[in-house]
């Protein structure tokens, strides 16, 4: 697992609609190990095994939550709206970049000083509209000269490893946390030749409500999904396991039983993870149905045989998250294994009532 190529990826920008950076990022890393190709949403395909058989996917989307710009005063200061955005409790303060036909610009989002608020007003929760973003700009006019409206933004990158090594702390973990799982699959799976299609799929506008994942499920039509994405991680102080479940940093890839989840592609990735010794731990993700685009895939065509395969993740939809390299590792050995066995699968092996 290389460390340094998960570090580079999450220094690049993909706001839910500008996804490009991480995009042709991910195409680049694999560029010689399989075939590529993209689509009108932006969604990047990537082809490997044999060109018939069983038909597998590995989606992951490329998106992560931000902003866009709506409007700039003739001060320069400039105003935004979510895109499924940060949590806005934690945004004032945060430093953030744009991403612009020029390149990115830094800023940092403002509001009143506390001093100055009123009892009332510090006991209210942050709103959109009484925030700003400051990019330093003087004038309306100098402001127009760098960005424009309709521009996206995201949280600055500030990806690290935490002292002991294990986890990294980063914004958007979700989803690029996936995307280097993808990535490192393909470079595995690209040793050996397969005797089953594998198409791995970096979506895009997850966030906006699963949108480029529509596009492709529908395009590849699979006989087996498995969709990877980042699960709220339940170990912080305040859960409440009766409600959420257990759900833990550094305890391996989370196996998720819910509706969106063939319940006999999930027994195989549980026998699978036995018996390779892989870290795994079952989720039930934070509601019985949706949150990922397996509700996606496995309502698509005639409905495909999909598994939601989870990595922890500490601080979701914040300024920064966390999330454990031991997961991230047992994913990769997971998929791989779990690609293995299921070659020797036929589609109606996955029918629930036969």
């Amino acid at each position: 697992m290389n460390v340094e190529t998960l570090l580079k990826l999450l220094n690049t920008y993909s706001p839910s609609g500008c996804e490009r950076e991480s995009i042709e990022f991910v195409r680049k890393e694999l560029c010689g190990i399989c075939r590529t190709e993209t689509d009108s949403m932006g969604n990047l395909y990537l082809y490997h095994g044999a060109k018939s058989g069983l038909k597998i996917m590995v989606m992951a989307h490329a998106d992560e939550v931000g902003f866009q710009i709506t409007d700039i005063d003739d001060d320069g200061f400039v105003f935004f709206r979510k895109i499924v955005g940060l949590d806005v409790q934690t945004i004032p303060g945060t430093m953030v970049t744009a991403v612009t036909k020029n390149g990115t610009i830094d800023g940092v989002i403002g509001k009143r000083p506390s001093h100055v608020l009123s009892i009332e007003e510090k006991n209210k929760l942050p709103s959109i509209e009484h925030l700003w973003i400051d990019f330093g700009f003087t004038s309306k006019s100098e402001a127009l000269s760098k960005i424009e409206i309709g521009d996206y933004i995201a949280a600055r990158s500030c990806a690290f490893l935490t002292d002991n090594g294990r986890r990294i702390i980063s914004k958007g973990l979700d989803n690029k946390i996936s995307l280097f799982v993808l990535i490192e699959l393909f470079k595995l799976l690209g040793k050996t030749p397969l005797p089953v299609q594998i198409i791995g799929v970096a979506t895009t506008q997850e966030e906006l409500g699963c949108r480029g994942s529509i596009i492709s499920a529908n395009k590849i039509c699979p006989d087996v999904a498995f969709c990877l994405d980042v699960g709220i991680a339940t170990d912080t102080p305040n859960w409440q396991s009766h409600q959420y479940g257990n759900f833990s940093l550094g305890k391996g890839v989370g196996i998720t039983r819910n509706a969106d989840n063939n319940e006999i592609l999930i027994h195989v990735l549980e026998k699978t993870a036995l018996k390779n010794n892989i870290p795994f731990q079952y989720t039930i993700g934070f509601k019985p149905s949706g949150g990922t685009e397996a509700k996606i895939i496995q309502q698509t065509c005639y409905g495909i045989p999909t598994a939601n395969i989870s990595i922890p993740n500490r601080y979701m939809h914040s300024v920064v998250e966390m999330c454990d390299l031991q997961d991230v590792e047992s994913a990769i050995c997971l998929l791989e294994k779990g690609i293995e066995t299921v070659c020797k699968f036929t589609p109606s092996d996955f029918n629930l009532f036969k």
